[in-house]
């Protein structure tokens, strides 16, 4: 006895497709309905630093510290400090900005935390430019400027 497919045959779209739509509007929007765009651009900027500070921390400082890369003598204490100082200052600032922003996203919308914001990854910017000669630090405080100058721009 064959079973005829034609009968059973159930077109699972008709039951999924309104439920993803929805689940894609609930993404896209926040819970009154306004884009929430903004939201996303603050976890990013703010998760790209904690984890690009985290990496630079662990290449920059404790591989080549746990390898023994460096010599020691001054100029090894001053690159370890240049860099723990630098990646673990990006760390904290961008933990901090992911908490704030979870708890309060009002207050990191405000113009003076953006503000605040910009002025830090400019400081980073400066500090890569005039002290590190490799160019990723460079490129990953660029992102995160990028995305904090996105994240002012669509609040």
């Amino acid at each position: 006895m064959r079973l005829d497919r034609s009968l059973v045959r159930t077109d699972f779209r008709d039951f999924i497709t309104p439920a993803l739509v929805a689940m894609r509007q609930r993404a896209i929007t926040g819970p009154k309905g306004e884009l929430s765009v903004h939201k996303y651009l603050v976890y990013s900027a703010y998760g790209w630093l904690a984890l690009s500070g985290t990496l630079h921390f662990v290449i920059d400082v404790l591989s080549q510290f746990l390898r023994g890369k460096r010599p020691p003598g001054m100029e090894t204490a001053l690159y370890y400090g240049l860099n723990s100082a630098y990646a673990l200052g990006q760390v904290a600032f961008g933990l901090l900005g992911l908490f704030l922003a979870w708890r309060a996203m009002n207050v990191v919308s405000q113009t003076p935390v953006l503000v605040l914001t910009v002025a830090a990854a400019l400081g980073w910017l400066a500090i890569t430019f005039l002290f590190m000669e490799y160019r990723e630090p460079k490129f990953n405080i660029s992102i995160f400027l990028a995305l904090t100058l996105a994240a002012f721009f669509t609040r």
